[in-house]
This record gives C-alpha cells, structure tokens and sequence, in this order.
C-alpha cells in the first residue's frame, strides 16, 4: 500500500508541477528516488554532529543536481518555448499545459522576475510535498474509510454516485490523521496567546494540530473516533487544522483536499 500511494502520488503531483517524462516504470523509480533524498532536508536541523549535516548537505545538492538536469531542465526549456509562442500569438492559451511551471512562466516570465534558483527548488519542494506527505496522509485514510465501511454498508452502496460523502470519508480521515501532527510559529512580537500565556519576540509557539482537531468542544464528544456524518459549526473545516492557516497555510492544501464539494456542484 505505501509503496502504490508513493508511486501515484509522486507521478500525479510531477504532472501538477510540470515535470515531463516518460511516464515509464524507469522514471518514476528514479524521480522518486530523488524525491526521498530531498526529503530528508527537514532532518538537518535535528543533526548535532558537523560531520552529519555536511555529508547531508552533499548529498542534497547532488540529488537536486540530478533532478534538475534530468527533469527540471528538459520541462522548463519546453514550457518557455510555449510561453514564447503564445506571447506571440502562435498558440492559444487552451495549448498550454496546465501545470505549476507555466503559470510562474506566464505571471513571471524572467529570471530577473523570479530567480532560476527559486524555480527550480520550487518545482522539487512541489513534488516532496505533494506526493510524500500526501501518500502517509492516503494510507491513514484509506485504513479509517475501509473499517468505517464494514461496519457501515449503506454507506459502501452510497459512496460511488455521492461524492458529498467520499470528500467527508477523505476529509475525517486528513482531520484525524493530520501529515504534519505539530507546527512552530515565531513570534514577531510579543503576542497573547488565547488561553492567557504571552509569547515574547523571537520566542515559539508549538502547535499541536492532532490535539486541536481532536478537540470535543470543536468536533463533538466523539471527536477522537472517525465519523465523516459528524455536524461541525459552519466556520469550522472538515479536515480542522491539518493544513494551518492565514499567511503560512499549506500551499498544496487546494490540490490535497480541494474545493467542498455540495449538492448544488457535485455535477460540475
């Protein structure tokens, strides 16, 4: 299972990023092995030995090295070719592909507009957020949605022509089952934080989004157990807090999750 949610995903969010390739058994296995290099960015900071950080640091570089010359290049020269075209008026907009790399093509078509480096990370850091803590996140709700549907048929008979309720299924398990179960804020200033405590500047803020959306007073006294049925206040998420919030929410939170589906556009 983890390994079929990986593969999927890390080929549905390189689609998304603008990443050409073959679409063989042969890519995939080799952006994917750059992908899971890149991931371990985020260990760096808990490295104590200099040593380790450096040898990490090598190996971050070269695997992004890889993937630019082998992926990121090939796909940029082909998108600016595009953009070119369409600025000329050789091809309409419906040509071009609808991905991550054209659109900051069209919005910022030079380097001096945004930086080639920029680019570049952003791609990778796209396809490592997207498929990696994506497919943890798929796993989790997959194992929430098929014990929720033994015990509850008629849903089972429901959830093909209702996607109303795949979206609430998916929803609860992400709510449940947040990718990232904390994140850290820095305070600018001092702030008072709501339950009476005061963050002074510089210092941070732990929040503890597993806790947050599993708490009884937002999400009912069953807020622990999975139940895509359960009725929330209308300002309050389905998913909670799984993907922060304001200026730092998750950037992928659209294409994770989407947009609500209801009665009135489940047909669109």
């Amino acid at each position: 299972m983890a390994q079929f949610a990986y593969r999927v995903l890390v080929n549905l969010v390189a689609d998304s990023a603008g990443i050409d390739r073959a679409h063989s058994e042969k890519d995939t296995d080799r952006l994917f092995a750059l992908i899971g290099k890149l991931g371990h960015a985020p260990t760096m900071g808990q490295l104590t030995d200099p040593s380790d950080r450096d040898r990490l640091m090598s190996e971050l570089k070269e695997a992004l090295e890889d993937f630019k010359a082998e992926f990121f290049e090939p796909s940029l020269a082909r998108r600016r070719e595009m953009v070119e075209k369409f600025n000329a008026g050789e091809l309409e907009k419906a040509d071009l592909p609808r991905d991550a790399i054209t659109a900051q093509l069209l919005h910022s078509p030079t380097d001096a507009d945004l930086p080639y480096d920029e680019r570049l990370k952003d791609a990778a850091f796209f396809i490592l957020a997207g498929a990696f803590t994506t497919a943890n996140v798929l796993m989790n709700v997959v194992n929430e949605v098929l014990d929720w549907l033994d015990d509850h048929p008629e849903d089972r008979a429901r959830l093909i022509d209702d996607p109303v309720l795949m979206q609430k299924l998916i929803w609860e398990g992400v709510r449940l089952h947040p990718a990232s179960p904390i994140t850290k804020r820095r305070a600018l200033c001092p702030v008072d934080l709501p339950d009476g405590h005061r963050a002074g500047q510089d210092e941070y803020v732990t929040v503890d989004l597993t806790k947050a959306n599993r708490n009884p007073d937002l999400f009912g006294e069953d807020a622990e157990r999975f139940n895509p049925h359960r009725e929330l206040p209308q300002n309050v998420p389905l998913h909670g807090v799984s993907f922060g919030g304001g200026a730092h929410v998750c950037l992928g939170k659209l294409l994770a999750v989407g947009v609500k589906v209801t009665d009135d556009n489940k047909g669109a």
